[in-house]
């Protein structure tokens, strides 16, 4: 699909400018559109696997839908930024409702070509079944954030809760974040395909996107903790790295460090708090001792091996289909997870995988019924 990105991307802006005449609104809801301009295939070519799958003949049948699954994505990009603060863009509080305002709008775009575009072409029944895979999407993304929030939130959290009891609620966020996304691609493809698919192997890609989506989002977590060097090809801002620390969101390796299941000593959780309370400012010098502590600590190792659990889970379940070139695909796309540059960049720090203990093992054998039947 390489072919039609730039198409991609203008079809994306032509649709903000048809359905939108206000040019300050127009700029506001395209920054992000521009800023992932290269990175705008990822969820159409996961849509791609599953109508490939699903033996569909013509893969130009999805570029639209995948078009519409990308600026769903923009749209709780939107959303992400006015809530956590990162690319920049929304740097005071009118640009935060800028984006909260844009995100709606484009999400209202989606609709609106579903409604014309999508129904017109196949019909109001796959036109509704597809509307209601966006909707999750959406929906899940909101109470992610509700109970990322409202949950992880240093100002409300109490560090005594039990190591499972964390884990439900942390990977449930995750589930939202991403697990239910690539699922959701992956059933879009195989909707588009119009083919009759046996519940095994729709159950198959279901649960392989629930465990491969899910773990990006955690490597996502643990990358925040990336001290990025520019000369190394990174080319994202130092301002947008170690933020979930300083606005203050109990993520895992927060978790894990301050819990009593680390070893990190009383001064450097002294220190982590500080940071979490802004006592201790965010500066190179005090991010490099965040991840010294996270490292020492064997922190960002015990992420790196949940992460890696639910990676191997969603191997186990993609290789349960016949050999194909787009299972192939999905095993690459699951490998990746572990091969980002902001991982290797970690592992040189000293990150590396390691055995689970017996209580994190045991909810993680247990993850549909722990987190996957929980996550309404």
């Amino acid at each position: 699909m390489e072919e039609i990105k730039e198409d991609l991307c203008a079809s994306i802006v032509g649709y903000v400018k048809k359905y939108f005449k206000d040019k300050t609104l127009q700029e506001k809801i395209l920054i992000l559109v521009k800023r992932r301009e290269k990175k705008l295939l990822a969820r159409p070519l996961i849509a791609r696997f599953g109508y490939e799958l699903a033996e569909g003949k013509n893969w130009k049948e999805i570029v639209l839908p995948g078009m519409l699954l990308e600026i769903e994505n923009i749209s709780t990009y939107q959303s992400n930024v006015a809530f956590d603060g990162k690319y920049g863009v929304a740097s005071d509080e009118i640009e935060k409702i800028n984006q909260t305002v844009a995100s709606f709008l484009t999400r209202d775009l989606i609709q609106s070509i579903i409604d014309t575009k999508i129904s017109k072409k196949y019909g109001h029944e796959i036109a509704l079944e597809f509307s209601n895979l966006i909707n999750e999407i959406d929906i899940c993304n909101y109470i992610g954030q509700f109970n990322e929030v409202n949950k992880l939130n240093a100002r409300k959290f109490d560090f005594k809760i039990s190591l499972p009891d964390y884990l439900k609620i942390y990977l449930s966020v995750k589930l939202l974040y991403g697990g239910i996304w690539i699922k959701n691609c992956l059933l879009t493809g195989l909707l588009f395909a119009q083919k009759d698919i046996d519940h095994t192997t729709k159950e198959i890609l279901e649960k392989f996107g629930i465990y491969c989506g899910t773990p990006y989002t955690i490597i996502n977590d643990i990358s925040d903790y990336c001290i990025v060097n520019t000369e190394r090809g990174f080319k994202i801002s130092i301002h947008d790295q170690f933020k979930d620390l300083w606005n203050g969101r109990i993520t895992m390796p927060l978790y894990y460090v301050l819990s009593s299941c680390s070893k990190a000593s009383k001064d450097d959780k002294i220190f982590l708090r500080n940071c979490l309370a802004e006592k201790n400012k965010k500066t190179v010098r005090n991010m490099r001792k965040v991840l010294k502590i996270l490292i020492k600590s064997g922190s960002l190792d015990y992420c790196y091996s949940v992460m890696n659990f639910l990676r191997r889970k969603a191997k186990e379940e993609i290789k349960k289909l016949p050999q194909s070139r787009e299972r192939d695909y999905l095993l690459l796309l699951n490998s990746a997870i572990r091969t980002n540059k902001f991982v290797a960049e970690l592992r040189k720090h000293g990150m590396k995988l390691i055995e689970l203990d017996s209580e994190t093992l045991s909810f993680l054998q247990n993850f549909e019924k722990n987190v996957i039947k929980m996550r309404g």
